[in-house]
């Protein structure tokens, strides 16, 4: 089943999801969960004595709650002035006050908390994306305008889901001239050895029972940066992968694929990436 019909639940459903996130948003944030490597219903995070509602990834912790972990699962956090934590059945996990740098715009777990998490918390937990033999070939973003991407790039993370492979790549510029060709077996593969400058471009790629996908990218001098709260955490693929959601959800239709470039050229530090691409890629009209 393709991850974007569970993207517009009906609105009980959605109202249900969210209460939490906000109930929670006024907690003194320290970090949020990276990973989580077994059952989530493994997890438990106390806070205030009670438990949170079933944990995911980006979900914010707070200071004084607790993480305590059953059976062989294991969970990784983003603990600010910490670094990554993981916990397992050994031994809980209390979170003690934040030690990063004080949010000059204010607690960005807060903003996480009341934009994100809404719609992370959609999400099924056995999120599939890509590699669906049954499904036409498209793109995991938005396809029926132009996406923009910056013309900085030297390398493009492509995500498709279609057909096997191997799958025949061209990126042609305005004139129709092929500016990098390649092959791939995989759905998901980087396009490397560009020098993009502005303007537009069609990347084009086909599965090998002939279908074809296109989309059509404009390079751009300039692309909008993170908010000052996303800016604020002091792990570096955090920031990447707020900034990206923040970037697709403000207009999905146009930024989508730079979304995905910011996240694949992130630092990487144990985030789970393919929960946050699967948010990115619920954004936009299909």
């Amino acid at each position: 089943m393709n991850i974007r019909q569970f993207a517009l639940p009906l609105a009980a459903a959605v109202a249900v999801l969210a209460a939490p996130a906000a109930a929670q948003a006024a907690c003194a944030g320290a970090g949020v969960i990276t990973r989580i490597q077994g059952l989530p219903s493994d997890v438990t995070i106390t806070r205030g004595g009670a438990p949170v509602a079933k944990p995911r990834v980006l979900e914010v912790i707070c200071t004084g709650d607790t993480i305590t972990v059953r059976g062989n699962s294991v969970v990784t956090l983003s603990v600010d002035g910490v670094g990554a934590v993981r916990v397992d059945k050994a031994k809980p996990y209390s979170v003690g006050p934040r030690r990063g740098r004080p949010g000059a715009a204010g607690n960005v777990y807060r903003a996480v908390s009341e934009q994100v998490m809404p719609d992370m918390k959609r999400l099924p937990w056995d999120v599939r994306t890509k590699g669906e033999v049954f499904e036409p070939l498209h793109f995991l973003v938005p396809t029926s305008g132009v996406q923009s991407v910056a013309a900085s790039r030297n390398q493009l993370a492509v995500r498709l889901v279609g057909p096997g492979g191997p799958y025949k790549v061209e990126l042609k510029d305005a004139s129709g001239a092929v500016v990098k060709s390649m092959t791939s077996a995989e759905p998901e593969f980087v396009l490397g050895g560009l020098a993009l400058t502005p303007g537009d471009y069609t990347l084009a790629v086909s599965a090998s029972d002939g279908e074809v996908a296109t989309m059509k990218l404009r390079a751009e001098a300039s692309v909008p940066g993170p908010s000052a709260e996303a800016a604020e955490p002091t792990d570096p693929e955090l920031v990447a992968a707020f900034h990206a959601v923040e970037l697709a959800k403000s207009d999905p239709n146009r930024w989508s694929f730079e979304a995905q470039q910011i996240l694949a050229t992130a630092p990487e530090n144990g985030l789970d990436r393919e929960r946050v691409y699967a948010l990115i890629e619920t954004y936009g009209d299909f």
